[in-house]
């Protein structure tokens, strides 16, 4: 059985051999099932986006789920919830709230990181919203994928930057484990 750390690195090397130039959020939730097929899980998107040959079944709760059932069809585990987002910093908040109700191995957020980010980056007020949600666990697995149009010194170069964590309430900077970012 693959671990959490197999999963995030199947997904950044599937997200970052995504060559696009339309179309994103088919690509990206395409790519996302196939991988979690890739894993043996039954794996749910959006009818409109995905293709019958890409997915098990259709959206339910999440642009992306993958499940582990058992023989009966009953859902055992929830490997990945995955929202997905391009249009603004308030949208983008509003869809990774979805992601705070999940009792999931991974929750994961692909969003558009080209906006200005303000006082805090988006990924650092995403984390401050997973702190400050009562029910946050320290184990809960985070994985924030920033698709980056251009890089901080305004050279043209895109790419996704990455970002993992689990939320530790009681440390000082409120985030535990390695931070992924390429």
């Amino acid at each position: 059985m693959a671990g959490t750390l197999d999963i995030m690195n199947a997904i950044r090397e599937g997200l970052d051999d995504l060559k696009v130039t339309d179309g994103w959020t088919e690509a990206v939730l395409t790519k996302l099932c196939t991988i979690g097929r890739g894993f043996g899980f039954q794996v749910g998107a959006k009818k409109d986006m995905v293709d019958e040959a890409h997915r098990d079944r259709g959206e339910w709760l999440y642009d992306t789920i993958w499940l582990k059932c058992d023989r009966d069809g009953r859902v055992i585990e929830v490997p990945l919830v995955a929202e997905c987002e391009w249009k603004s910093p308030k949208a983008i908040k509003y869809d990774f709230d979805k992601l705070l109700l999940a009792r999931a191995g991974i929750r994961l957020m692909i969003y558009d990181g080209h906006f200005k980010p303000g006082p805090k980056g988006l990924a650092e007020q995403l984390a401050t919203r997973i702190r400050e949600f009562n029910s946050s666990r320290a184990e809960d697995v985070w994985l924030l994928a920033a698709w980056h149009r251009t890089d901080s010194n305004g050279l043209k170069e895109k790419g996704w930057r990455f970002k993992y964590f689990t939320v530790g309430k009681y440390s000082t900077t409120g985030m535990n484990g390695p931070e992924c970012v390429t």
